[in-house]
């Protein structure tokens, strides 16, 4: 093997009591914690498991094993403008997938915010059962970005390779006068 597990070996059909020819052998491959099974080398190339093969020469077969992997990816929320004081409308939503690219979910998400001013809804969370998790940012009273970093804590049966970075941008509230009555507004959209 290559990496940390097993290959646990079952003779299907045998033609005598020893692997002579035409012997069909069941292999298994038992990742040990926090390793998966990622594919067979050698003589039979596959990424099945458990694999059959039938023992018509002498062969050699691997069984390569990797750490666990997860990484976050963005969803959605990435690049909003708001307004000093309010919070987005939309919040910052992350993905947790491991090296095969399905979702992983009860994986513990820190959010922090790294650059601006404000606060976010949720510091820690885990990852629901489509590996999503989520928080919402309400900006300080400084215009400019604010930065939201989200990363994966705690892991114990998977290895992190990387985590993701927010950026939500503060625009300014400004005030005119309408109809005799003072309105504030955002510096994009002037009511009328």
């Amino acid at each position: 093997t290559e990496g940390k597990g097993t290959v646990e070996e079952q003779v299907v059909q045998s033609k005598t009591s020893s692997h002579e020819y035409g012997t069909v052998v069941k292999l298994t491959a038992n990742p040990y914690e926090g390793w998966a099974f990622d594919k067979w080398k050698g003589d039979h190339a596959s990424t099945n498991n458990p694999i059959e093969i039938t023992v018509d020469q002498e062969k050699e077969v691997t069984a390569v094993f990797i750490e666990k992997q997860v990484k976050l990816e963005v969803v959605s929320g990435d690049k909003q403008h708001g307004l000093v004081s309010e919070s987005l409308k939309e919040p910052f939503v992350v993905k947790a997938v491991d090296q095969h690219g399905d979702i992983v979910s009860d994986v513990m998400v820190e959010f922090n915010i790294t650059e601006g001013s404000g606060s976010i809804s949720v510091q820690e969370t885990k990852t629901d059962n489509k590996g999503r998790a989520q928080t919402t940012l309400q900006f300080g009273n400084q215009t400019g970005e604010t930065k939201v970093k989200a990363q994966t804590s705690n892991l114990a049966d998977y290895l992190e390779t990387g985590n993701v970075v927010f950026t939500g941008i503060a625009e300014p509230k400004l005030s005119h006068w309408l109809n005799g009555q003072q309105k504030i507004t955002d510096a994009i959209n002037w009511e009328t």
